[in-house]
């Protein structure tokens, strides 16, 4: 076992010089992964191009969790209208995230194999449709298929993004704009039911979805003529030297000052010289298929199995439950706001509920710098320190910044209700506790990304299978929850709950390495098994 690395830990600083590797922006900063010499490869790409694409990672992000999320404060107009009860919609909202996570089972192998365009783009457009179709619903069956479904059309927007993320950038850059996409994800859901209830009030709450459709529609047109393919089929690299610290990882009888840095634009899926004309380079970006690589390994069914053997990993495990309890306390929030402003003392109209979202927004704004950009600051320096030598556990001692925030948040909010405090109380309880949850999501996937790489994909919808089960559970039970134990009551245990869950990340700082050791043998058979080097 001593011949294999360990998963996770690399050598991302170089202070001595003695690396024959690509550096970053900083000379110490070893670029992970190593890019090719092929300038196809993503990672190759320029500041213009790359920031083209991820802006519309961004937009996509953003239009399919807003269109998706929009209706929660017409919750109320809804139960009126239809004569669905409220518990029922908040189990269908629970079936939703349920799905949002068992859907990628199907749709994130398809990603790997076929390409992220045609996902996203399909996802998009099934999204539309099944918003089109919840304006209509008229019975608690309706609407549980309605969500079902919606579940399953939007899941890429749980484990793909974090994939593109990954194509285009570097471990020492990633947090960062890892950070982007999960403010995207989580605003989406904040800003949307701020315009949503106006629509609500003045239009009726049909038009929320209407006008949804019609947003979600035209993005995808656009995006189709927009959003280039990221996948690209790498080799592996020697990690292993670079934990080492060996001075050439150049192929053997071949210096770096020998290899050719300017190779001619080859097509990735044939090998042919790409065509020079700007306009066929354009229409070749338009396609849906023909992007895999001649040496890429074909589809197995026990590719899409593979999340569930990774289940083994205690790794897994951690980043699951602390990212499921994130969606647990983001679907308390969601399914209470309305209710809890909505009655007596505070009688908020549809719109003003909508208006209580920004106190969501500028806290997750706040929580997405903290586990995005400022974790990638922490890495480094405490990498620094550890003679060079990077391990994934190092983003996790921002823990300790949630570990205040969510008791604090979630006792000011839900006793504030009960006690009717005045709806600032409320408001403040909600800002502290949304700064949680991006950073919740950020910790968690980083984590996992640092330390299972080459499977990041498969560990992902691993996590989110996790999460979302979760997430559906405890939604599940929040009417009940608080119908029993009182408003108070309930959201005292949320806060004890959630505070726990973030003390695991100092159980994983102490013991994570260990956990990694023990994964050596039977992850890098994974890897070597199923030719995990798609990026």
């Amino acid at each position: 076992m001593s011949d294999l690395p360990v998963p996770g830990t690399v050598r991302l600083i170089d202070a001595g010089g003695d690396l024959s590797v690509k550096h970053g922006d900083k000379a110490d900063i070893v670029l992970i992964p190593q890019p090719s010499s092929d300038p196809d490869d993503p990672l190759n790409w320029s500041w213009r191009r790359k920031t083209h694409n991820r802006a519309w990672q961004v937009m996509w992000t953003f239009i399919g969790v807003a269109i998706t999320c929009a209706l929660a404060p017409a919750y109320p107009m809804i139960e009126d209208e239809t004569s669905i009860p409220m518990a029922n919609i908040t189990t269908g909202v629970g079936l939703m995230y349920l799905f949002l996570g068992w859907g990628n089972v199907i749709v994130q192998p398809w990603a790997m194999y076929c390409g992220r365009r045609q996902v996203l783009l399909a996802s998009l457009l099934a999204t539309s449709l099944t918003v089109l179709w919840s304006a209509y619903v008229k019975s608690s069956g309706e609407w549980y298929a309605n969500r079902i479904l919606m579940g399953i059309a939007n899941a890429p927007v749980e484990t793909l993004v974090e994939i593109l993320v990954t194509d285009l950038s570097f471990t020492h850059e990633r947090g960062g704009y890892m950070s982007a996409y999960t403010w995207t994800l989580f605003n989406g859901a904040f800003l949307a039911p701020i315009a949503s209830g106006y629509i609500a009030k003045n239009m009726g709450w049909q038009w929320i979805q209407w006008i949804g459709t019609i947003i979600g529609l035209v993005t995808t047109v656009i995006m189709f003529f927009s959003f280039e393919e990221t996948m690209f089929f790498r080799k592996t690299g020697p990690v292993e030297f670079l934990q080492a610290g060996s001075k050439d990882i150049e192929e053997p009888g071949k210096s770096a000052e020998s290899k050719d840095t300017t190779p001619p634009e080859v097509d990735i899926a044939t090998g042919e010289i790409a065509p020079s004309s700007k306009w066929h380079r354009y229409l070749r970006t338009l396609r849906l298929w023909g992007f895999r690589a001649p040496d890429q390994p074909p589809f197995s069914l026990k590719l899409s199995l593979l999340p569930f053997g990774l289940l083994r990993y205690p790794v897994i495990w951690f980043a699951g439950i602390l990212i499921g309890s994130i969606l647990a306390w983001f679907n308390v929030l969601n399914t209470t706001t309305a209710e809890n402003f909505g009655s007596e003392p505070y009688n908020f109209t549809t719109n003003q509920t909508g208006l209580t979202y920004l106190a969501n927004v500028i806290g997750s704004t706040i929580g997405c710098f903290l586990g995005g950009s400022l974790s990638d600051i922490v890495a480094e320096f405490l990498a620094r320190r550890n003679k060079g030598i990077k391990e994934p556990e190092h983003r996790l001692w921002l823990g300790i910044i949630p570990l205040l925030l969510h008791p604090a948040g979630f006792l000011l909010y839900g006793i504030g209700a009960a006690q009717k405090l005045h709806w600032v109380a409320l408001v403040f309880g909600i800002g502290f506790i949304s700064a949680t949850l991006p950073m919740g999501s950020l910790i968690a996937l980083n984590y996992v990304i640092d330390c299972y790489k080459e499977a990041a994909s498969e560990a992902i919808v691993a996590v989110i299978l996790i999460r979302n089960t979760m997430g559906f559970v405890i939604t599940y039970a929040i009417s009940p929850m608080i119908s029993n134990m009182g408003l108070q009551n309930a959201f005292i245990l949320v806060g004890c709950l959630g505070a726990a869950i973030w003390g695991t990340c100092f159980v994983a700082i102490w013991a994570g390495k260990a956990w990694r050791v023990s994964s050596v043998r039977s992850y890098w058979n994974i890897v070597e098994v199923h030719n995990l080097q798609a990026h």
